[in-house]
């Protein structure tokens, strides 16, 4: 697990705009839920190159929950349509870093709490019959 925070939160930053990027959203009601799901989907896929798939649920579904409780769908369209043109506003890039940043601690809590590592993703699980596989 990628323990340097300010890396950390450059790639939950980079997973979140790769979140972001696929569209904008409706603007009546509440933002698409399969907006959301591919949201979600996207960024486990970003964030699954640097850390383990626990660290990653949390993390990602931490993002998912603030845009579900923090934008409305016209602040949702708007952030995705800047990301999209690569000129992020600076109150959504203020927006997008303390996501990364409360996500990263909301991750760190957990992890801690519960004593959870996440094993290095080429280690292999070992056999069940107790016998070494081979190579």
């Amino acid at each position: 697990m990628i323990r340097n925070k300010k890396i950390r939160l450059n790639i939950l930053r980079t997973a979140i705009i790769g979140a972001v990027f696929y569209g904008p959203a409706a603007l009546a009601g509440e933002i698409p839920e399969e907006m959301l799901l591919l949201d979600y989907a996207n960024c486990m896929q970003g964030c699954l190159e640097y850390e383990g798939q626990t660290a990653c649920e949390i993390l990602c579904g931490c993002s998912i929950s603030r845009f579900r409780s923090e934008l409305d769908p016209e602040a949702y369209d708007i952030l995705t349509r800047e990301i999209i043109r690569d000129e992020v506003s600076p109150e959504n890039r203020a927006f997008l870093d303390q996501t990364g940043q409360i996500c990263v601690a909301e991750m760190d809590r957990i992890m801690e709490q519960f004593a959870l590592e996440t094993p290095p993703q080429d280690q292999l699980a070992p056999p069940q019959d107790g016998k070494k596989q081979k190579p």
